[in-house]
This record gives C-alpha cells, structure tokens and sequence, in this order.
C-alpha cells in the first residue's frame, strides 16, 4: 500500500482512484477515512481544501495534502452554511465554472499565551488562515455573480472563533477591497474605534443617554437577528435606529471589549450575511 504523500503525490498527478491506508481518492475528492469528509478537490484553477477540524488523524491528512497547489483552504461547512455546496455529497467538478478564485494573501502566524499542563504562562505561535475572495455564480434563478471574503479575524480567541465567511455587497478584485466593502458606510476611516466581531465601536464621550438603559443585553436582539451570535453589552441603550453601548462587550468566540463609563455608537460592517466554521449564521 502506498504513503499518505505518495497518494498525495498520485492525486497532484491526475489519479482518478486509489487509497493509503485511512485516505483515498474518489474522482476529482480525495476524502479522510470515509465519504463523510473531503479533503481536497481538484478544480481546473488548484485545489479546493477543506479548512474544517475533525481529530487528530483527520489533521495530518490536511497537513498532507496542503503541499498541493495552488490552493485555497475553505471550512467547507461554512460554504455548505453559504448554500454554496448544501450537502456532502455533492462538491463542485474539476472544471465548475460557477466557482472562481479572485484573490488570495499569504498566511500569516500570531502568538498566543496559554496556560500550560503544569500551570504556567506559556506561548504558542498559532497559524492563521490567508484571506480569499472567490467567486460564486448560484443557479440560474439568480441573475448576478456574488463574491466572498474567506478570512480569519485576528482579533478572535482562536482559529475556530476567528474564521469567517462573508457575502460581500459588491464585486471586488482583492482581499484589501473586500475589507473595503466591509467598512461600514456610517463610520470615517480615521475615525477612533474598537471592534468586536462585526461591530465596530465608536466612542462618543459626550453622549448621556435619555432612554432606558438595558443591561447585559445582546446587540443582535436590538437589531431584529435571533440567530447570530451574542455579543452581549453590560448596558445598552437605543435611540432611534442608533444603539450605544459601554461597560464591555463579551462573546465565547473573542477577547471581552473594555469600555469603561464611555458610551459608544454601535457601528455593523456591510456583509450581506456571514457564517463560521462550523456553518453557524455568524
């Protein structure tokens, strides 16, 4: 029986079929252990790699088959969160001409502090995925082309809280304009800020609220989105349209946001929809 790189290697030269002890090649996929999870499609441009976690094992699979390029590396649950490819079954021939890469930036690292087994302060360099626009043309019953920003957020506790997939609201030629599109029209660019997630918070010293004020409330309930996730503010009040927070901002997936007695004007990046990893409405 051949290597898990041999079978690699063999997939990189066009085979149709094989297997390497717990992976093997079904046509244009090659999968970890079962049909249940894809590894890698070959497309007419590189390979489409899928960017989930799943074990141990499944991880040195990935490892393996990142050596084929050129690549995109995608969570192909947040792409079946997407409608993109909506089942397992069914993942997009080599020659799909509805699914095009626009743009890619390189991977980067990012070191993080944890707790080690014996108690200490430890560091850690973590491997964070490059930003992607692709694009996607959906069956014929849509008119128009859409495009994606495939990325991680530096500013997330870890990779899986930290990736995101985002539909854009205009066509863009790179990974900087489709964080351009993001920005939220409402906000100048040099303007002072935090963010948390998709909230971007402007500090607005001189605001004393006149409403009710809630406390330890989630933003998304205040803007009509029950199935997102919570980002729940230690006090929170609306004015019209406009929503203002300070104290913190807490979500399980990011570092806590520390405002302090300065209230701050709730700004919403422009993506049209987003989902995590994980296919989570996000």
């Amino acid at each position: 029986m051949v290597s898990h790189n041999e079978l690699v290697e063999a997939f990189d030269r066009e085979a149709r079929s094989g297997k390497a002890s717990s992976m093997f090649i079904d046509g244009d996929v090659m999968y970890s252990y079962g049909h249940h999870f894809p590894l890698a499609v070959r497309m007419d441009w590189g390979y489409l790699l899928n960017g989930d976690r799943h074990s141990v094992t499944t991880s040195r699979h990935q490892s393996h088959c990142r050596c084929l390029t050129p690549n995109i590396i995608v969570p192909f649950s947040a792409l079946q969160g997407a409608g993109i490819y909506p089942i397992w079954s069914y993942l997009p021939p080599a020659t799909d001409p509805s699914f095009g890469v626009v743009h890619c930036s390189e991977d980067k690292t990012r070191t993080v502090r944890y707790i080690n087994s014996k108690g200490e302060e430890a560091e850690r360099e973590e491997h964070l995925l490059g930003a992607c626009v692709f694009s996607y043309k959906p069956p014929e019953h849509y008119k128009h082309t859409r495009y994606y920003l495939s990325a991680t957020d530096a500013n997330a506790k870890g990779w899986g809280g930290g990736y995101f997939l985002s539909l854009l609201p205009c066509k863009v030629s790179t990974v900087d304009e489709a964080y351009e599109a993001l920005w939220p029209k409402t906000l100048a660019k040099d303007a002072p800020h935090l963010r948390q997630g998709e909230f971007f918070l402007e500090p607005m010293p001189e605001f004393s609220p006149t409403g009710v004020v809630y406390h330890r409330e989630t933003i998304n309930s205040f803007l009509g989105n029950k199935d997102g996730n919570p980002h729940v503010a230690s006090e929170l009040v609306k004015v019209g349209k406009e929503i203002f927070i300070r104290g913190t901002l807490r979500h399980p997936e990011h570092y806590m946001v520390k405002m302090g007695r300065i209230w701050h004007r709730v700004h919403i990046n422009r993506a049209v929809e987003s989902w995590s990893a994980g296919g989570n409405v996000d």
